[in-house]
Protein backbone atom coordinates (compact mmCIF):
# COMPACT_ATOMS: atom_id res chain seq x y z
CA UNK A 1 0.00 0.00 0.00
CA UNK A 2 2.90 2.39 0.88
CA UNK A 3 4.41 1.90 -2.26
CA UNK A 4 1.02 2.46 -4.15
CA UNK A 5 1.27 5.97 -2.47
CA UNK A 6 4.79 7.04 -3.08
CA UNK A 7 4.27 6.21 -6.61
CA UNK A 8 0.73 8.31 -6.72
CA UNK A 9 2.53 11.46 -5.22
CA UNK A 10 5.51 11.14 -7.58
CA UNK A 11 3.08 11.29 -10.10
CA UNK A 12 1.23 14.02 -9.04
CA UNK A 13 4.53 16.08 -8.86
CA UNK A 14 5.58 15.74 -12.06
CA UNK A 15 5.72 19.16 -14.09
CA UNK A 16 3.08 18.90 -16.63
CA UNK A 17 3.61 18.80 -19.81
CA UNK A 18 0.28 19.84 -20.94
CA UNK A 19 -3.34 20.46 -20.28
CA UNK A 20 -4.56 17.19 -21.66
CA UNK A 21 -1.64 14.84 -20.15
CA UNK A 22 -1.71 16.06 -16.59
CA UNK A 23 -2.67 12.39 -15.71
CA UNK A 24 -2.95 9.74 -18.10
CA UNK A 25 -6.75 7.77 -17.08
CA UNK A 26 -5.16 4.50 -18.49
CA UNK A 27 -2.52 4.82 -16.11
CA UNK A 28 -5.07 6.05 -13.22
CA UNK A 29 -6.73 2.94 -13.98
CA UNK A 30 -3.99 0.72 -13.80
CA UNK A 31 -2.98 2.19 -10.50
CA UNK A 32 -6.54 2.13 -9.44
CA UNK A 33 -6.56 -1.71 -10.49
CA UNK A 34 -3.38 -2.67 -8.91
CA UNK A 35 -4.06 -0.91 -5.56
CA UNK A 36 -7.74 -3.24 -5.47
CA UNK A 37 -5.82 -6.35 -6.61
CA UNK A 38 -2.94 -5.57 -3.66
CA UNK A 39 -6.70 -5.03 -1.58
CA UNK A 40 -7.74 -8.33 -2.42
CA UNK A 41 -4.34 -10.89 -2.09
CA UNK A 42 -4.22 -8.38 1.73
CA UNK A 43 -7.54 -9.64 2.67
CA UNK A 44 -6.81 -13.19 1.11
CA UNK A 45 -3.75 -13.31 3.06
CA UNK A 46 -5.59 -12.02 6.38
CA UNK A 47 -8.55 -14.93 5.42
CA UNK A 48 -5.76 -17.50 5.40
CA UNK A 49 -4.09 -16.43 8.37
CA UNK A 50 -7.19 -16.35 10.44
CA UNK A 51 -7.91 -19.51 9.22
CA UNK A 52 -4.52 -21.45 10.16
CA UNK A 53 -4.78 -19.62 13.58
CA UNK A 54 -8.22 -21.31 14.21
CA UNK A 55 -7.13 -24.41 13.28
CA UNK A 56 -3.82 -24.34 15.53
CA UNK A 57 -6.12 -23.10 18.18
CA UNK A 58 -8.48 -26.47 17.84
CA UNK A 59 -5.02 -28.56 17.41
CA UNK A 60 -3.93 -26.36 20.75
CA UNK A 61 -7.11 -27.44 22.28
CA UNK A 62 -6.84 -30.82 21.21
CA UNK A 63 -3.51 -31.16 22.56
CA UNK A 64 -4.44 -29.86 26.21
CA UNK A 65 -6.58 -32.33 26.18
CA UNK A 66 -4.76 -35.32 25.73
CA UNK A 67 -1.90 -34.22 28.06
CA UNK A 68 -4.48 -34.19 30.72
CA UNK A 69 -5.71 -37.70 29.53
CA UNK A 70 -2.26 -39.02 29.40
CA UNK A 71 -1.31 -37.31 33.08
CA UNK A 72 -4.54 -39.12 34.24
CA UNK A 73 -3.49 -42.51 32.57
CA UNK A 74 0.23 -42.15 34.10
CA UNK A 75 -1.26 -41.42 37.21
CA UNK A 76 -3.61 -44.21 37.57
CA UNK A 77 -0.09 -46.39 35.91
CA UNK A 78 1.59 -44.97 39.57
CA UNK A 79 -0.95 -45.97 42.01
CA UNK A 80 -1.19 -49.47 39.82
CA UNK A 81 2.36 -50.15 40.06
CA UNK A 82 2.20 -49.19 44.02
CA UNK A 83 -0.75 -51.38 44.53
CA UNK A 84 1.43 -53.82 43.07
CA UNK A 85 4.09 -53.57 45.07
CA UNK A 86 2.05 -53.77 48.30
CA UNK A 87 0.22 -56.98 46.69
CA UNK A 88 3.85 -58.52 46.16
CA UNK A 89 4.97 -57.72 49.63
CA UNK A 90 1.80 -59.01 51.29
CA UNK A 91 2.20 -62.05 48.88
CA UNK A 92 5.91 -62.85 50.14
CA UNK A 93 4.56 -62.43 54.06
CA UNK A 94 1.49 -64.96 53.17
CA UNK A 95 4.80 -67.54 51.77
CA UNK A 96 6.82 -66.80 55.19
CA UNK A 97 4.07 -67.38 57.39
CA UNK A 98 3.26 -70.60 55.70
CA UNK A 99 6.64 -71.93 55.54
CA UNK A 100 6.47 -70.75 59.46
CA UNK A 101 3.25 -73.01 60.55
CA UNK A 102 4.63 -76.06 58.04
CA UNK A 103 7.61 -75.71 60.73
CA UNK A 104 4.89 -76.05 63.18
CA UNK A 105 3.13 -78.47 61.92
CA UNK A 106 5.76 -80.71 61.13
CA UNK A 107 6.93 -80.01 64.73
CA UNK A 108 3.40 -81.64 66.08
CA UNK A 109 3.15 -84.14 63.64
CA UNK A 110 7.05 -85.12 65.02
CA UNK A 111 5.32 -85.10 68.56
CA UNK A 112 1.76 -86.98 67.76
CA UNK A 113 4.32 -89.64 65.96
CA UNK A 114 6.56 -90.41 69.13
CA UNK A 115 3.57 -90.87 71.60
CA UNK A 116 1.68 -93.00 68.89
CA UNK A 117 5.00 -94.94 68.77
CA UNK A 118 5.32 -95.22 72.72
CA UNK A 119 2.06 -95.76 74.36
CA UNK A 120 1.33 -95.95 77.93
CA UNK A 121 0.95 -98.72 79.27
CA UNK A 122 -2.18 -100.68 79.97
CA UNK A 123 -3.56 -98.00 83.62
CA UNK A 124 -5.35 -100.86 84.78
CA UNK A 125 -1.91 -102.52 85.66
CA UNK A 126 -0.70 -99.38 88.00
CA UNK A 127 -2.32 -96.57 89.42
CA UNK A 128 1.27 -94.49 88.24
CA UNK A 129 0.70 -96.38 84.80
CA UNK A 130 -3.38 -94.73 84.94
CA UNK A 131 -2.06 -91.07 85.52
CA UNK A 132 0.58 -91.09 83.04
CA UNK A 133 -1.67 -92.99 80.29
CA UNK A 134 -4.07 -90.29 81.19
CA UNK A 135 -1.67 -87.31 80.58
CA UNK A 136 -0.94 -88.79 77.38
CA UNK A 137 -4.67 -89.21 76.63
CA UNK A 138 -4.82 -85.38 77.30
CA UNK A 139 -1.57 -84.25 75.32
CA UNK A 140 -2.74 -85.93 72.28
CA UNK A 141 -6.22 -84.60 72.36
CA UNK A 142 -4.25 -81.21 72.71
CA UNK A 143 -2.27 -81.56 70.34
CA UNK A 144 -4.64 -83.16 67.92
CA UNK A 145 -6.79 -80.04 68.88
CA UNK A 146 -3.42 -77.58 67.69
CA UNK A 147 -3.13 -79.56 64.45
CA UNK A 148 -6.65 -78.77 63.89
CA UNK A 149 -6.19 -75.19 63.88
CA UNK A 150 -2.41 -75.26 62.22
CA UNK A 151 -4.36 -76.97 59.25
CA UNK A 152 -6.88 -74.88 59.03
CA UNK A 153 -5.00 -71.27 59.07
CA UNK A 154 -2.65 -72.93 56.18
CA UNK A 155 -6.13 -73.71 53.98
CA UNK A 156 -6.62 -70.12 54.64
CA UNK A 157 -3.51 -68.62 54.17
CA UNK A 158 -2.96 -70.63 50.56
CA UNK A 159 -6.48 -69.45 50.06
CA UNK A 160 -5.04 -66.33 50.56
CA UNK A 161 -2.19 -66.51 48.14
CA UNK A 162 -4.11 -67.71 45.34
CA UNK A 163 -6.30 -64.66 45.77
CA UNK A 164 -3.39 -62.31 45.79
CA UNK A 165 -1.56 -63.65 42.72
CA UNK A 166 -4.58 -63.75 41.29
CA UNK A 167 -4.95 -60.24 42.22
CA UNK A 168 -1.47 -59.58 40.99
CA UNK A 169 -1.59 -60.79 37.62
CA UNK A 170 -5.00 -58.73 37.03
CA UNK A 171 -3.20 -55.76 38.27
CA UNK A 172 -0.18 -56.19 36.05
CA UNK A 173 -2.82 -56.84 33.09
CA UNK A 174 -4.19 -53.60 33.87
CA UNK A 175 -0.84 -52.20 34.25
CA UNK A 176 -0.33 -53.17 29.97
CA UNK A 177 -3.47 -52.38 28.96
CA UNK A 178 -2.99 -48.99 30.73
CA UNK A 179 0.52 -48.84 29.07
CA UNK A 180 -0.50 -49.68 25.88
CA UNK A 181 -2.91 -46.69 25.84
CA UNK A 182 -0.91 -44.28 26.89
CA UNK A 183 1.51 -45.12 24.18
CA UNK A 184 -1.43 -44.95 21.41
CA UNK A 185 -2.27 -41.29 22.80
CA UNK A 186 1.12 -40.22 22.95
CA UNK A 187 1.05 -41.34 18.94
CA UNK A 188 -1.96 -39.25 18.27
CA UNK A 189 -0.35 -36.02 20.33
CA UNK A 190 2.85 -36.50 18.51
CA UNK A 191 1.33 -36.18 15.58
CA UNK A 192 -0.83 -33.06 16.36
CA UNK A 193 1.98 -31.44 17.91
CA UNK A 194 3.55 -31.88 14.75
CA UNK A 195 1.06 -30.75 12.79
CA UNK A 196 0.41 -27.79 14.99
CA UNK A 197 4.59 -26.83 14.03
CA UNK A 198 4.17 -27.17 10.89
CA UNK A 199 0.63 -25.04 10.70
CA UNK A 200 3.10 -22.18 12.91
CA UNK A 201 5.99 -22.37 10.50
CA UNK A 202 3.93 -21.40 7.96
CA UNK A 203 2.84 -18.31 9.60
CA UNK A 204 6.49 -16.69 9.73
CA UNK A 205 8.49 -15.80 6.60
CA UNK A 206 11.84 -15.86 8.42
CA UNK A 207 11.62 -18.59 10.62
CA UNK A 208 14.79 -20.39 9.68
CA UNK A 209 16.18 -17.77 10.12
CA UNK A 210 14.70 -16.75 13.90
CA UNK A 211 15.72 -20.86 14.62
CA UNK A 212 19.62 -20.04 13.48
CA UNK A 213 19.24 -16.85 14.97
CA UNK A 214 18.41 -18.61 18.43
CA UNK A 215 21.27 -21.11 17.47
CA UNK A 216 23.97 -18.96 17.28
CA UNK A 217 23.06 -17.95 20.78
CA UNK A 218 22.94 -21.24 22.26
CA UNK A 219 26.54 -21.51 20.67
CA UNK A 220 28.11 -18.13 22.21
CA UNK A 221 26.53 -18.26 26.10
CA UNK A 222 28.73 -20.25 28.24
CA UNK A 223 25.99 -21.11 30.64
CA UNK A 224 21.92 -21.63 30.61
CA UNK A 225 21.69 -18.22 32.29
CA UNK A 226 23.67 -16.63 29.54
CA UNK A 227 21.29 -18.12 26.91
CA UNK A 228 18.53 -16.97 28.82
CA UNK A 229 19.91 -12.97 29.35
CA UNK A 230 20.97 -12.99 25.44
CA UNK A 231 17.59 -14.37 24.69
CA UNK A 232 15.61 -11.75 26.72
CA UNK A 233 18.44 -8.52 25.34
CA UNK A 234 17.79 -10.09 21.75
CA UNK A 235 14.02 -10.81 21.92
CA UNK A 236 11.81 -11.39 19.03
CA UNK A 237 12.38 -9.74 15.51
CA UNK A 238 9.98 -11.74 13.32
CA UNK A 239 7.32 -10.08 11.59
CA UNK A 240 4.38 -12.93 11.83
CA UNK A 241 3.22 -13.09 8.27
CA UNK A 242 1.44 -15.44 6.24
CA UNK A 243 3.53 -17.31 3.41
CA UNK A 244 2.76 -16.56 0.05
CA UNK A 245 1.45 -19.69 -2.01
CA UNK A 246 4.06 -20.63 -4.13
CA UNK A 247 1.18 -21.22 -7.18
CA UNK A 248 0.04 -17.62 -6.88
CA UNK A 249 2.65 -15.41 -8.37
CA UNK A 250 0.77 -12.14 -7.83
CA UNK A 251 1.21 -12.86 -4.09
CA UNK A 252 4.66 -10.95 -2.96
CA UNK A 253 4.27 -10.75 1.11
CA UNK A 254 6.55 -8.29 2.74
CA UNK A 255 9.83 -9.17 4.49
CA UNK A 256 10.97 -7.92 7.97
CA UNK A 257 13.99 -5.39 7.14
CA UNK A 258 17.36 -4.83 8.68
CA UNK A 259 15.65 -1.71 10.02
CA UNK A 260 13.33 -3.57 12.50
CA UNK A 261 14.30 -2.92 16.00
CA UNK A 262 15.72 -5.55 17.83
CA UNK A 263 13.27 -5.61 21.01
CA UNK A 264 11.76 -8.20 23.21
CA UNK A 265 7.50 -7.78 22.09
CA UNK A 266 4.58 -8.62 24.31
CA UNK A 267 4.21 -12.26 24.76
CA UNK A 268 0.40 -13.26 23.74
CA UNK A 269 -1.71 -14.96 25.80
CA UNK A 270 -4.72 -17.05 25.45
CA UNK A 271 -7.72 -15.54 26.72
CA UNK A 272 -8.41 -15.82 29.57
CA UNK A 273 -4.94 -16.94 30.85
CA UNK A 274 -3.71 -16.30 34.71
CA UNK A 275 -0.75 -14.18 34.19
CA UNK A 276 2.34 -15.21 35.74
CA UNK A 277 2.58 -13.29 38.35
CA UNK A 278 -0.48 -13.56 39.63
CA UNK A 279 0.18 -18.00 39.27
CA UNK A 280 2.49 -18.52 42.44
CA UNK A 281 0.26 -22.07 44.30
CA UNK A 282 -1.40 -22.13 40.60
CA UNK A 283 1.22 -23.31 38.26
CA UNK A 284 -0.13 -26.93 36.24
CA UNK A 285 2.58 -29.24 37.25
CA UNK A 286 4.33 -30.47 34.14
CA UNK A 287 4.92 -33.81 35.09
CA UNK A 288 3.26 -36.80 37.67
CA UNK A 289 6.08 -37.10 40.19
CA UNK A 290 8.13 -36.24 43.64
CA UNK A 291 10.69 -33.53 44.40
CA UNK A 292 14.30 -35.37 45.00
CA UNK A 293 15.72 -32.44 45.28
CA UNK A 294 14.82 -29.22 46.20
CA UNK A 295 16.08 -25.30 45.17
CA UNK A 296 18.85 -23.93 47.14
CA UNK A 297 22.52 -22.32 46.55
CA UNK A 298 24.04 -25.17 44.77
CA UNK A 299 20.53 -26.05 43.04
CA UNK A 300 18.86 -23.10 41.98
CA UNK A 301 15.87 -25.21 40.65
CA UNK A 302 13.80 -28.44 41.75
CA UNK A 303 14.32 -32.08 40.47
CA UNK A 304 11.41 -34.14 40.10
CA UNK A 305 11.65 -38.13 39.73
CA UNK A 306 9.67 -39.25 36.82
CA UNK A 307 9.22 -42.66 34.95
CA UNK A 308 10.59 -42.96 31.57
CA UNK A 309 9.07 -41.86 28.42
CA UNK A 310 6.72 -38.93 31.32
CA UNK A 311 4.52 -36.20 29.18
CA UNK A 312 6.07 -32.92 30.22
CA UNK A 313 3.34 -30.07 30.04
CA UNK A 314 4.12 -25.94 30.03
CA UNK A 315 3.37 -24.96 33.33
CA UNK A 316 2.14 -21.73 32.27
CA UNK A 317 0.78 -19.90 28.85
CA UNK A 318 3.65 -17.95 27.34
CA UNK A 319 6.20 -18.42 23.69
CA UNK A 320 8.72 -21.07 23.47
CA UNK A 321 11.91 -18.87 23.28
CA UNK A 322 14.43 -21.53 22.83
CA UNK A 323 13.92 -25.69 22.09
CA UNK A 324 17.12 -28.00 21.52
CA UNK A 325 20.22 -29.15 22.87
CA UNK A 326 22.42 -26.84 25.05
CA UNK A 327 26.03 -27.76 25.35
CA UNK A 328 25.91 -31.12 27.61
CA UNK A 329 22.46 -30.69 28.78
CA UNK A 330 19.42 -32.88 27.21
CA UNK A 331 17.17 -30.72 25.22
CA UNK A 332 15.82 -27.65 26.96
CA UNK A 333 12.55 -25.34 26.73
CA UNK A 334 12.77 -21.82 27.66
CA UNK A 335 9.49 -20.18 28.14
CA UNK A 336 8.94 -16.39 28.15
CA UNK A 337 6.13 -16.51 30.50
CA UNK A 338 5.55 -12.63 30.61
CA UNK A 339 6.14 -9.79 33.39
CA UNK A 340 9.62 -10.58 32.88
CA UNK A 341 9.60 -13.98 34.05
CA UNK A 342 11.29 -17.04 32.61
CA UNK A 343 10.96 -21.16 32.79
CA UNK A 344 13.68 -23.44 32.14
CA UNK A 345 12.57 -27.28 32.07
CA UNK A 346 15.74 -29.35 31.17
CA UNK A 347 16.12 -33.36 31.08
CA UNK A 348 13.50 -33.82 27.75
CA UNK A 349 14.30 -36.79 25.48
CA UNK A 350 11.98 -36.25 22.70
CA UNK A 351 10.56 -32.18 21.89
CA UNK A 352 6.82 -31.44 20.76
CA UNK A 353 7.43 -27.96 20.28
CA UNK A 354 9.80 -24.86 18.52
CA UNK A 355 11.03 -21.61 18.87
CA UNK A 356 8.56 -18.77 18.72
CA UNK A 357 5.47 -20.90 19.33
CA UNK A 358 3.24 -19.54 21.42
CA UNK A 359 2.06 -21.93 24.14
CA UNK A 360 -0.96 -22.57 26.92
CA UNK A 361 -0.63 -24.24 30.36
CA UNK A 362 -1.23 -27.87 30.13
CA UNK A 363 0.01 -28.06 26.58
CA UNK A 364 2.51 -30.89 26.01
CA UNK A 365 6.08 -29.65 25.37
CA UNK A 366 7.64 -33.33 25.22
CA UNK A 367 8.55 -36.55 26.97
CA UNK A 368 11.17 -37.87 28.83
CA UNK A 369 13.86 -40.19 27.72
CA UNK A 370 13.93 -43.65 28.22
CA UNK A 371 16.57 -46.10 30.07
CA UNK A 372 17.93 -44.51 32.58
CA UNK A 373 19.67 -46.63 35.79
CA UNK A 374 19.09 -43.93 37.79
CA UNK A 375 15.86 -42.96 36.84
CA UNK A 376 14.00 -39.93 35.02
CA UNK A 377 14.60 -36.15 36.25
CA UNK A 378 13.00 -32.91 35.21
CA UNK A 379 15.02 -29.94 36.25
CA UNK A 380 12.53 -26.95 36.83
CA UNK A 381 13.91 -23.49 37.35
CA UNK A 382 12.05 -20.05 36.99
CA UNK A 383 14.26 -16.35 36.43
CA UNK A 384 13.40 -12.75 36.85
CA UNK A 385 15.41 -10.23 36.04
CA UNK A 386 18.63 -12.74 35.76
CA UNK A 387 18.03 -14.07 39.32
CA UNK A 388 16.58 -17.30 40.13
CA UNK A 389 13.08 -17.87 42.34
CA UNK A 390 12.44 -21.21 44.31
CA UNK A 391 10.17 -22.41 42.27
CA UNK A 392 8.19 -24.92 44.77
CA UNK A 393 5.26 -22.46 46.09
CA UNK A 394 4.84 -21.36 42.52
CA UNK A 395 4.06 -25.25 42.02
CA UNK A 396 0.95 -25.06 45.13
CA UNK A 397 0.93 -28.72 46.61
CA UNK A 398 1.36 -30.49 43.18
CA UNK A 399 4.73 -32.43 43.79
CA UNK A 400 4.75 -35.09 46.88
CA UNK A 401 8.08 -34.08 48.61
CA UNK A 402 10.53 -36.68 49.15
CA UNK A 403 12.47 -36.22 52.44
Amino acid sequence: MFRFYIFIGALLAMPSLSTAQDIDPDKLEQISQAEKDQKAIELELSKKRNAINAEIKSIRSDLIGLSKNINDLENEQSNLSSQLTAMEFEEQNIRLNISQDRQSLSQLLSALQRIENNPPPPFLADPDDAASAARAGLLMQNLSAQLDQRVKKLVLQLDALDQIRAEIALKQKELADNQNTIQKRQQNLEGKAGEKNKLERSLTLDYEAAQARRMALAREAATLKELIDSLERSGNDIVPRIKPDPADPNINAPTATSSTPRMTQPVKLPPGALRFAKSKGKLYPPASGSVVQKYSTSHPGISIATTDRAQIAAPAAGRVEFAGAFKNYDNVVILNVDDGYFLLLTGLGTLYVQSEAEISAGEPVGLMPVNSSSGEKLYIEIRKNGSTIDPMPWFGTSFAKQN
